[in-house]
């Protein structure tokens, strides 16, 4: 137990520490979770690279018809996507789903808490990132952002944000290579009905009960604060 505490404390700090140790807690007894989100955004410009070699991977936009996206995902996780006015970009190699990258310009309905994401005018919100397991060791990752990021640059998208797991140190270490930046953060305690936010943006503090209200988090402006308090 130790050893445990000192390896997350290092990875992690000790307030995603306390965090996640109570979250396994919660979910263990199937009372509740505690989620502990960093938000970031990726300027996608920094990820579009020059014409170069043919890569082994092909990046198209998927459509809800797609019966291999069907057959990885499901219905119903495809109907609340797409619901919600989302784009699905695959990297594929001989046509088979290699990686996947999800994005709305609109406000997006988040399905681990009650909360909804609303990107500034210009710019988007990326969840859904996934790289089969076969290919995690490939270019498949870099392929799929490098180009989609192109794609999205086309439709005028500045930048792509998103929120990211403080307990995954790994995804945080990936996206600061890529050149995105930390603009916020919040935690969302839930017990049975009953959800408490805490966040460094609007609503600082929120309750929801139940399914019908949900908190809003509304970035614009937030993207210009954030650069203005960055380090050199």
């Amino acid at each position: 137990m130790f050893n445990w505490f000192r390896t997350s404390f290092r990875q992690l700090g000790i307030y995603s520490t306390f965090c996640y140790g109570a979250d396994v807690i919660l979910q263990r007894l199937g009372i509740g979770s505690l989620y502990r989100y960093l938000y970031y955004a990726q300027p996608l410009e920094m990820l579009v690279k020059p014409a170069g070699r043919r890569s082994a991977f092909e990046v198209a936009e998927l459509k809800p018809d797609n019966p291999d996206l069907l057959d990885l995902l499901g219905r119903d996780v495809l109907d609340y996507r797409y619901g919600q006015d989302a784009v699905c970009l695959a990297a594929l190699k001989e046509g088979k789903i290699a990686a996947l990258l999800w994005y709305t310009a609109g406000p997006y309905q988040e399905d681990e808490v009650k909360a909804v994401f609303v990107p500034p005018a210009g710019n988007a919100w990326d969840f859904g990132v996934h790289v089969e397991p076969e290919f995690r060791m490939t270019r498949a990752f870099m392929t799929l952002w490098s180009e989609g990021a192109r794609l999205m640059t086309e439709r005028g998208l500045e930048n792509s944000l998103s929120r990211i797991s403080s307990y995954n140190p790994n995804s945080i270490l990936s996206h600061s290579r890529m050149g995105a930046f930390e603009i916020g953060r919040a935690t969302f305690l839930s017990l049975g009905p009953l959800q408490v936010s805490w966040s460094s943006l609007q609503p600082h503090i929120d309750f929801t009960l139940g399914e019908r209200k949900k908190p809003v988090f509304n970035f614009s402006g937030l993207l210009s604060r954030a650069r203005s308090t960055e380090k050199p």
